[in-house]
């Protein structure tokens, strides 16, 4: 490849990044803006049509709710990485298991709470304390450890959403054009997604899937010198790889 190719096809990919972030941030934008307006107008329950919609995009394209709209992603990825520390969650925090768990936890605790108030004039509490507690976990668990620490593996909707976008139809992967030069790893706000893949697919010499945990928030695409990250519908249905139980810390 000449150096003129070079050039235009880094040009082409420093555009294509900044084109997916900047309509992401967008996105995410009018969905804080759009809960603000509903919260003021008094429709508490407007989450839970936030999760109905997370889930069914799930069973097409996996976790794009989570990297495109989730408002509590919004305030993670433009608030609380300004004060993360970047380092690395506790092994047991980071295990899938553990989001299974507190998942189960999670939804049974507020079940049961919205059954004992069912009917009276609180109601309107459940809904608030759901946000509320993911809002406070993420803030806390970004801050202390690496701002998506609670997405990426603790979140209910997203344990949920990676588990029904196994069979999605649209997936991420890495193609056999891959350099393991490792750009895209750097660039992923979850870390240890890309890393596993990047092995198999220089191991194999075949295409490979991207774990579901991806939220598909697009800034490995962009930042691939090579376009060897393709988002869509895959002919050959490429092996899935699973995402490490460790993610690499990445700072910015």
């Amino acid at each position: 490849m000449s150096k003129a190719e070079k050039q235009s096809k880094g040009t082409a990919c420093t555009q294509a990044k900044s084109m997916f972030q900047n309509v992401r941030n967008t996105t995410q934008l009018f969905a804080v803006l759009l809960s603000a307006l509903l919260l003021g107008l008094g429709v508490y329950y407007f989450n839970i049509l936030f999760v109905l919609g997370a889930l069914l995009a799930a069973l097409f394209a996996g976790r794009v709710f989570c990297g495109w709209i989730c408002p509590n992603g919004a305030w993670i990825d433009h608030g609380v990485s300004r004060f993360s520390r970047y380092r690395k969650l506790p092994g047991i925090l980071n295990h899938r298991w553990f989001g299974y768990g507190f998942t189960f936890v999670f939804l049974t605790a507020f079940a049961f709470v919205h059954w004992k108030v069912q009917g009276s004039a609180w109601v309107w509490l459940v809904p608030i304390g759901m946000m509320g507690v993911q809002v406070s976990l993420a803030t806390i668990l970004g801050g202390l450890y690496h701002p998506r620490s609670f997405c990426s593996h603790i979140c209910p909707w997203g344990v949920l959403g990676a588990l029904i976008g196994k069979k999605g139809r649209y997936q991420m992967r890495i193609d056999t054009g891959c350099k393991s030069c490792h750009t895209c790893a750097r660039q992923c706000p979850f870390g240890g997604i890309l890393e596993p893949a990047i092995a198999q697919v220089k191991d194999s010499g075949e295409p490979v899937q991207l774990s579901t945990r991806c939220m598909r928030c697009m800034r490995c695409v962009g930042a691939c010198p090579t376009n060897a990250l393709q988002f869509g519908v895959h002919q050959d249905a490429p092996k899935q790889v699973k995402g490490q139980e460790h993610p690499a810390v990445q700072a910015g």
